[in-house]
């Protein structure tokens, strides 16, 4: 069964980057004469749900760890450091990320500007963070029987006090490490709240799910209550409702819990019928193959990508070569391509990694030292 739900939720993680994909192509590649009409605003709103959907997949990935691995209940365990090694690996590459030029002379002249890129935290901080967060915090609950209660209520702890939190900004005067993950948008990307929300929501869910009795119709009435939510959300808005912390029923929209509600259901809707359909997936099907190998290398599909369509201060991003945007058409087509050139090198990784897990294991840590030396002596 625990086959089963990891299949289901590999194939959820890789719609999920792939859906990331696209939405970068799309925001950045879209010639401005489409930037109209129903076709364009239906698929804006739909990308904006790609993100939440990426850290929801990451909550509800760090629940099974959590239940196929007791040992992660012993900070003295050799798991438990395997897993903050992992942690550790993420933010680090978020921060790789971030670092353009990646050189320490770069980093030590770079002005206010540049070191808040540096620091900015995004999505990949955000999991680490928020996932050693909820591994300490398993370190106290993790031998109660509903614990995963406890995810939910702090996830919506973190929905209900964002508005007052950004109304504080209890970020200012702190160092940029510090207070970007607190600041609102903008200046930050990705902060703590809501977006840590998601993650825990993502812990709740699956733990909901996976510990009911009958999961399937508990999955089905998550489903139409993920459907109902966006309703319920907006027509609180129209309410004239001015919730605690806002300056008023239309204004600062992004950080109301209304806002939050709406974007978590659409992932929640994903994984519902996701986890409805997997008695049906099939590991021996060529589509849900493809989907799962992009959920299992994730990262590497994000890495590459970002890299890929955005280029760096080494490299051209596909969309430079270019002359003019795309139709969408177009869009389409080169989101096609980014999703393959990634693809193709992280297939032939998992391959070897599966087989040769060891030597896997001492190119990422080769990998690691080489490009601490690279930064050091650039």
């Amino acid at each position: 069964m625990w086959s089963q739900r990891l299949l289901f939720l590999d194939v959820f993680r890789g719609l999920a980057v792939l859906w990331m994909i696209e939405t970068h192509v799309f925001d950045v590649a879209l010639a401005p004469v489409w930037r109209s009409g129903w076709l364009y605003q239906a698929v804006y709103l739909s990308n904006g749900f790609v993100a939440q959907a990426f850290a929801f997949a990451a909550g509800a990935g760090f629940w099974l760890a959590t239940e196929s691995s007791p040992d992660l209940r012993n900070v003295r365990s050799p798991a438990f450091w395997r897993y903050g090694r992992r942690l550790a690996f993420l933010f680090l590459c978020g921060l790789w990320l971030n670092m353009d030029p990646f050189s320490l002379d770069h980093f030590r002249n770079a002005g206010p500007g540049g070191q808040a890129v540096t620091w900015q935290f995004d999505i990949l901080h955000l999991i680490a963070v928020t996932a050693f967060a909820a591994l300490l915090l398993h370190l106290a609950v993790g031998r109660l029987a509903r614990r995963h209660w406890v995810y939910g209520f702090l996830a919506l702890a973190v929905f209900l006090t964002t508005p007052l939190f950004w109304k504080m900004r209890p970020g200012e005067g702190l160092p940029l490490p510090l207070s970007l993950p607190l600041m609102p948008i903008p200046p930050s990307k990705f902060p703590i709240f809501p977006w840590a929300g998601y993650f825990l929501a993502g812990v709740f869910f699956m733990g909901f799910l996976t510990r009911a009795r009958r999961p399937e119709r508990t999955a089905s009435l998550l489903a139409l209550l993920a459907i109902a939510a966006p309703f319920a959300a907006f027509w609180i808005k129209e309410c004239n409702f001015t919730y605690p912390g806002m300056s008023g029923p239309w204004a600062d929209w992004y950080p109301s819990p209304g806002h939050s509600l709406f974007r978590l259901s659409g992932a929640v809707l994903i994984f519902a019928l996701l986890f409805l359909l997997e008695r049906r997936l099939s590991a021996r099907n060529a589509a849900v193959r493809f989907l799962r190998l992009n959920g299992q290398e994730s990262l590497w599909m994000f890495l590459s990508h970002v890299v890929l369509v955005y280029g760096s201060s080494y490299t051209l991003g596909v969309i430079d070569l270019y002359e003019r945007r795309l139709t969408p058409l177009e869009v389409f087509g080169m989101t096609v391509f980014v999703a393959a050139v990634c693809f193709v090198p992280a297939a032939v990784w998992h391959t070897f990694k599966k087989e040769h897990r060891e030597h896997a294991f001492a190119i990422l840590c080769f990998a690691v030292v080489a490009a601490a030396g690279f930064f050091m002596s650039y």
